[in-house]
């Protein structure tokens, strides 16, 4: 698995702007973005995004999207195969090695995560001529505003009640538990989701059967926790 990658955007027809009313915030075509990944210590950083234009909603809510914390992993596959089949939608994963290297420079969590749903957004904006944007607000979602001058953008938490926002939720979703398939199978280790007193046992094992330096290629090390494990 290569470090970072941009999943190419899927090119889609266009659809004229509408307003509609929807629930208590007006909805046009539009674009929206959400992560995964950024409470975990093992695990990638992932941001996605998807473009849901006018009469494109029935396909999400025939399969029934939500956010994707309250859907099962088999649940979650299936839509994501389906929203990146049919929706124009762009996809940044950053793998724990490639987070490692760059932290120094972005500084924070948050610092990556501007980054990446700018990213995200920017990329959507190659085949689409949407202007709004619907964002969960992850505390410095303010600072993504400011690099689209023409765009409107709807910041708020608990923004996954949208369908837009859900769908880019399942997808990188997926995208975060796939990593985790892929990388139990490689180390032959159970990496846990989140931060739990199973974390530290499963990085304590890494570290005695494949030496400190492969705790750079699974984990974030700023956490706390990495000094729990090297203790």
């Amino acid at each position: 698995m290569s470090s970072f990658f941009l999943c190419p955007v899927l090119s889609q027809k266009k659809s004229l702007t509408k307003l509609k009313d929807y629930g208590i915030i007006m909805i046009m075509e539009r674009i929206g973005t959400d992560e995964s990944g950024k409470g975990s210590y093992f695990g990638p950083l992932v941001a996605a995004g998807i473009n849901v234009g006018d009469g494109e909603e029935k396909l999400l809510q025939d399969l029934g999207v939500k956010d994707s914390k309250r859907l099962s992993s088999s649940s979650i596959r299936a839509m994501s195969e389906a929203i990146t089949a049919n929706y124009v939608h762009s996809i940044v994963l950053v793998t724990p090695k490639r987070y490692n290297e760059l932290y120094p420079r972005m500084r924070t969590l948050n610092g990556f995560l501007v980054w990446a749903h700018k990213t995200v957004i920017k990329n959507i904006l190659k085949e689409t001529d949407t202007r709004f944007v619907i964002i969960d607000d992850f505390g410095s979602a303010r600072f993504i505003k400011p690099a689209f001058p023409k765009l409107k953008f709807e910041i708020r938490k608990s923004a996954e009640g949208d369908l837009a926002v859900a769908g880019a939720s399942i997808i990188a979703r997926d995208r975060f538990l796939n990593w985790f398939i892929k990388t139990r199978a490689e180390y032959g280790i159970d990496f846990t989701i989140g931060i739990n007193d199973e974390t530290i046992n499963c990085g304590k094992r890494l570290v005695k059967e494949y030496g400190r330096d492969a705790l750079s290629n699974v984990a974030k090390l700023h956490f706390k926790t990495t000094d729990m494990i090297m203790d």
